[in-house]
C-alpha cells in the first residue's frame, strides 16, 4: 500500500510512506504513451526505483502497455542513471 496520506487517525502504520518511501506519479500523455519529459523531470538524484504499471488498472479506456514500449523506456532511464544502490557506477547488465 502506498499510503499517500501518511499515518491514519488511529495511529496505525504499515504504508510505504510510514516506512519513509516517497511517491510521485506521472500520468501517460494524451495518446496513452509515456510522457518522457515529465518522467525525466520527476526523477531526482535520490530516486531508487521507477515502477511501471502495465495493466490498465481501473481505467476502461486505456489498453495495457506493450512490453516493447516498457522495455524501450527502461533502457532510456537506465542509460540516464548515474549511480547504483551503493552510490557507485552501474555495471552493465541486462534488465
Amino acid at each position: 500500500m502506498i499510503g499517500l496520506r501518511g499515518r491514519t487517525d488511529d495511529g496505525l502504520r504499515g504504508t510505504l510512506l510510514d516506512a519513509g518511501v516517497s511517491y510521485a506519479q506521472v500520468e501517460l500523455d494524451a495518446d496513452g504513451d509515456f510522457d518522457l519529459d515529465a518522467i525525466d523531470a520527476a526523477i531526482r538524484p535520490t530516486t531508487r526505483m521507477i515502477h511501471v504499471q502495465r495493466s490498465r488498472g481501473y481505467s476502461v479506456s486505456r489498453p495495457s502497455l506493450r512490453l516493447s514500449k516498457i522495455e524501450r523506456c527502461a533502457w532510456r532511464w537506465r542509460a540516464r542513471s548515474r549511480t547504483a544502490w551503493d552510490g557507485g557506477p552501474r555495471s552493465p547488465h541486462r534488465i
